[in-house]
């Protein structure tokens, strides 16, 4: 009876790890950071491959900045997009993904930079 108790909870557990959509895992910049220079590129790691559809960069007062970046067909678990040389101030990365599974999904990132002597 065990036996079939521990199985049944396996094959649960096992259906529900399938069943999860892909996330942000990591980001460089960081969530929160305090910068003392800027960035040279915006990174986002994914749980699982994913097609980037969207990336923009904002700054404190919601004007968008000029990225190289263009929507690729290829899916990837790493993305990563070349930043302009930023001045002092607020940003926030905005950005949209569709997953293997067919689901879209979405997030920001918000960072700062102070250079120092600044």
């Amino acid at each position: 009876m065990k036996l079939k108790l521990i199985l049944m909870l396996a094959s649960l557990l096992l259906a529900s790890a399938g069943l999860a959509h892909t996330g942000l895992a990591h980001s460089t910049p960081e969530n929160g950071a305090q910068l003392q220079q800027s960035p040279a590129s915006i990174e986002l790691e994914f749980t699982a491959a994913v097609m980037l559809a969207s990336l923009q960069l904002e700054d404190a007062d919601g004007n968008h900045l000029e990225l190289q970046f263009k929507p690729r067909p290829a899916a990837n678990e790493m993305h990563r997009v070349d930043l302009p040389p930023l001045a002092d101030g607020s940003y926030q990365v905005i950005w949209k993904a569709l997953g293997a599974d067919g689901h879209a999904v979405e997030g920001t990132i918000g960072f700062s930079l102070a250079a120092t002597g600044s």
